[in-house]
């Protein structure tokens, strides 16, 4: 179908105070029942549309976000179903969303230049034997803010709900007698049409109440026992004009009130997560429109009795991502770990990786870049991430600056931006293509490749040749996190080094082959730079900490590894194994110690008790991954969820082999740790579904796998174990199942 080519976008006049959400409607009489009806639909902020009183569509939070003035992303459905021979009406209401911020925070979305009234583009094509009809949005639809019973909605604020008003203003047969035209748009926000094909945000399941309980205030405050995204689901009857407060939070302090974590701060002067329900003296099934919230707990001001258990639900709202692998294993502290940051993960995903569900719901491109890699592991995210590729390129300045949001109105090209965060244009393309084999981002990424390396290397200190700007090792266990111990003159020369590799590794791709010796040569020069600035003769690093060490074992900037493995070693046993990096740190430190063989002492990191550790957040009960490394701030962050990428590739021991892309040649190499009896996953790639077990028994292990056909997969053994089929430590694995019984070299095969 043609895209908008008649249609309009329009809007509502401003009404009341308290910026009631718009309504729209439109009848039209059809002669017979349609062959085919496809709707194209596009709301600025969001829309929710309904044909005869039903909702079109499961999608939550249409249009998605983006910067409006580059790309307008619009849904397209079919709702033949929906139509029907005669009478019908079509109508929407719009939230304010990303697009119509009234806030103001630190972020200034309220100074948006695309800032205006929400707004609607509609085409519907209905299809009949030999023709077609085409209804539009325009000047003839109806609209009306009076009656609105969402009489106010921002994304990162709240709703306000007022029952009173008329619930069924989108039903055929309502009286929209005296409602005015709709105006058609003047101040149109300038994005290019592109059609949203990845998987669309929706409801996925319902956390009931683990318990109800009054607190000090005297308000109901109901547990739902997990941390997650999304709003409350509440059957309620409210006496009429009275209001329901709920208030959301991660956490509670000991008398049952809000703890907030200081992240109200960032929100003065309006409501933080926090919904109202205003009564109408009958029965309500309700849950909020146009926001979510981050929330383990909900605190309830204005019942008199507590609500019945099965009367209140937390429903779980993420981009609906297919889950591709599974793990677990005999140590419950990994499972549990594993489960917090596949939960964060998805808390996460709103048409862009978002940093938290609760303070900001932005997208942080650091969070992003540290987590892409499990992401592409445990979920089907790549037809997300070339979708928030589009707004990454829709970021880049004709300078080739990125800021450290995406999408962004123009905050975030200062002090958050630098390598830690623009990485991520190097990271989706490259991820994604080794993930799936499809080469659609490197072709779409790679002109801004290039050219934002030529702004990064121009950004290098005319003094040494080292690069010194943006983010640094945020969000460490240090005194002052944005004070990382490691000088970014180490990490981001590093960095620019790994991004020169990566853009040689995508030129080759598309078949560029000067061009890929070019950047190979630079990513080496590069890394140079790194080893004789930070490298010292005895073949140290030259800077004490972790961060360092780890990345430049991980990235391959040494001549000799074992002064550098001693090294690391020594910087972990001073810190009794408790890790001192922050989230760039901490994406190398498993890599590094893979690589010098100290996979034991990676366990102790992850499981050592104490500040700062992954075991201290689950002794404070956490069912998501945090932000810091402390008790404060958001509760649910993806960015430490690196460590799901190590239990897959070492403890299960899967992994795509080098130079391999979308999954043709794998290696199974799995590490039996010492404190582990047992370890299994399954990983459903683009070259077909993987298992790995294995249990240890009369002092051997035995290992089951299972290998699609067409993967030539090779099995690579510790090297103290050995197998009676393998003529040494390798073997190359046959399709299907296969069962192999490993034993200690020396003990009686």
């Amino acid at each position: 179908m043609s895209m908008f080519e008649e249609a309009r976008f329009i809007e509502c006049p401003p009404g009341a105070d308290g910026e009631p959400a718009p309504l729209f409607r439109r009848c039209f009489t059809v002669p017979e029942k349609p062959l085919r009806a496809m709707l194209a639909i596009c709301g600025l902020g969001y829309g929710c549309a309904y044909l005869n009183g039903k909702a079109v569509s499961e999608d939550l939070f249409i249009a998605p976000v983006s910067d409006y003035r580059r790309t307008l992303w619009y849904t397209t459905y079919d709702v033949t179903v929906f139509v029907q021979k005669g009478d019908n009406v079509f109508a929407a209401i719009l939230g304010n969303g990303f697009y119509n911020e009234s806030l103001h925070t630190v972020w200034g979305m309220d100074r948006a230049p695309w800032r205006a009234e929400p707004k609607l583009i509609v085409q519907l094509e209905l299809e009949y034997d030999g023709r077609t009809e085409t209804l539009v949005s325009d000047e003839s639809w109806l609209c009306c803010r009076e009656q609105s019973p969402v009489r106010y909605n921002q994304l990162r604020s709240g709703m306000v709900y007022d029952a009173r008003y008329p619930a069924d203003w989108n039903q055929p047969g309502f009286d929209d007698t005296g409602w005015p035209h709709a105006a058609v748009s003047l101040c149109l926000p300038g994005g290019v049409f592109r059609e949203c094909l990845c998987p669309p945000v929706r409801e996925d399941r319902l956390y009931p109440a683990r318990r109800i309980f009054r607190n000090a205030d005297g308000d109901w405050v109901v547990d739902f026992g997990q941390n997650l995204s999304g709003y409350i689901r509440l059957s309620v009857c409210i006496p009429e004009g009275n209001t329901l407060i709920v208030r959301y939070t991660e956490e509670l302090f000991a008398d049952g009130t809000r703890n907030l974590s200081n992240m109200d701060a960032y929100y003065y002067g309006c409501d933080f997560q926090t919904d109202r329900l205003i009564g109408s003296g009958k029965p309500l099934r309700w849950s909020p429109l146009f926001v979510y919230h981050g929330f383990r707990y909900v605190i309830l001001h204005g019942l008199e009795q507590p609500p019945e258990p099965a009367d209140i639900s937390a429903v779980f709202v993420h981009q609906m991502v297919e889950e591709l692998s599974s793990f677990s294993c005999s140590d419950e502290t990994i499972n549990r770990l594993y489960a917090c940051g596949k939960m964060a993960t998805l808390s996460n995903l709103f048409y862009m990786p978002t940093d938290c569900p609760q303070r900001e719901k932005l997208g942080w491109t650091n969070d992003a870049q540290a987590s892409a890699e499990q992401m592409l592991q445990n979920f089907a995210v790549a037809p997300l991430f070339l979708k928030w590729l589009q707004d990454i390129l829709d970021a880049m300045t004709d300078e080739g600056a990125l800021p450290g949001i995406v999408p962004s109105h123009g905050w975030g090209y200062e002090n958050v931006d630098g390598p830690v965060s623009s990485g991520i244009l190097f990271e989706l393309p490259v991820q994604v293509y080794r993930a799936t084999g499809d080469d659609a981002a490197i072709r779409l990424a790679y002109p801004a490749m290039q050219k934002h390396l030529a702004y990064m290397a121009g950004r290098a200190d005319p003094q040494d040749g080292l690069l010194d700007y943006g983010l640094c090792d945020w969000a460490g266990p240090f005194e002052r996190p944005e004070l990382a111990p490691t000088p970014k003159k180490l990490t981001h020369t590093l960095l620019l080094s790994k991004f020169f590799g990566m853009t040689a590794m995508a030129a080759g791709v598309l078949g560029h082959g000067a061009e890929r010796k070019r950047y190979e040569e630079l990513a080496q020069v590069w890394r140079e730079k790194a080893r004789a600035a930070f490298i010292g003769k005895d073949g140290r690093c030259t800077v004490e900490e972790q961060t360092g060490v780890a990345m430049l074992i991980a990235l391959g900037a040494y001549r000799q590894l074992e002064p550098l493995k001693a090294q690391l070693r020594t910087l972990l046993e001073a810190r009794g194994y408790h890790h001192h990096c922050g989230m760039l740190g901490m994406q190398y430190l498993f890599p590094a110690l893979d690589i010098c063989g100290m996979q034991e002492e990676a366990y102790r990191v992850i499981t050592v008790p104490g500040r700062p550790s992954y075991t201290e957040w689950l002794e404070h009960d956490a069912t998501t991954m945090w932000e810091m490394w402390h008790t404060g701030d958001s509760k649910n962050h993806h960015m430490y969820s690196c460590v799901l990428s190590w239990f897959m590739k070492t403890l299960v021991g899967l992994r795509q082999a080098e130079g391999s892309a979308g999954w043709q040649e794998a290696v199974i190499a799995p590490y039996f740790l010492s404190a582990l009896t047992s370890c299994g996953g399954v990983y459903r790639t683009a070259g077909g579904t993987f298992m790995v077990e294995w249990n240890r028994q009369d002092g051997g292990v035995r290992l089951c796998i299972e290998v699609p056909q067409g993967v030539r997969t090779l099995l690579v053994l510790p090297d103290n174990m050995t197998v009676k089929e393998a003529a040494g430590q390798t073997a190359v694995l046959p399709a299907g199942r296969s069962v192999w019984l490993c034993h200690i070299k020396g003990d009686e095969l």
